[in-house]
């Protein structure tokens, strides 16, 4: 478990990409990019060895915020604290890590993860390592590069609402 506490500390700046055709005139209406507020909710899976549950709260101005937190034999493992943002037009998820059951942080008081926005489609984006894409309503794909040392592999896993 100590390796993918390591893995998930040293994630990767490369992403997993869809490739099914969006079409235009599905768009939402708004600013040049289009919204992630197709995130909105919670979402469950089997990943990382456990199971997974990942909130996002609706978009509300310019941010969405969310929590993710990993159980394995009945013990939760670690959270995150995440939020997206769109500053001068530009989306970024800034990330924090959490030990369970104290709370300590993983990152420095006063530094988050933060990664700009690969890539925001109608139904797909991408911030630093981490890849969303859209199904169907109730089914999102969900990409995840780790790295470890020079060894990086790509945790790929299919989020339902629970």
């Amino acid at each position: 478990m100590k390796t993918l506490l390591s893995l998930l500390i040293a994630l990767a700046s490369f992403s997993c990409h869809s490739s099914a055709p969006l079409e235009a005139e599905s768009l939402p209406p708004g600013p040049q990019h289009p919204s992630p507020a197709w995130l909105t909710g919670a979402w469950t899976a089997e990943a990382f060895g456990g199971e997974v549950l990942e909130w996002w709260s609706p978009l509300q101005g310019n941010e969405m915020f969310g929590a993710f937190r990993l159980v394995s034999d009945q013990r939760t493992i670690f959270y995150e604290l995440f939020n997206l943002v769109l500053v001068d037009g530009e989306w970024t998820m800034r990330l924090r890590h959490f030990n369970a059951p104290g709370l300590d942080g993983w990152e420095d008081a006063d530094g988050a993860l933060v990664w700009p926005c690969n890539a925001l489609e109608e139904r797909h984006m991408s911030f630093g390592p981490v890849t969303y894409t859209w199904i169907d309503e109730g089914r999102i794909d969900v990409c995840v590069v780790l790295e470890e040392g020079d060894r990086s592999h790509t945790e790929s896993f299919t989020m339902v609402r629970p």
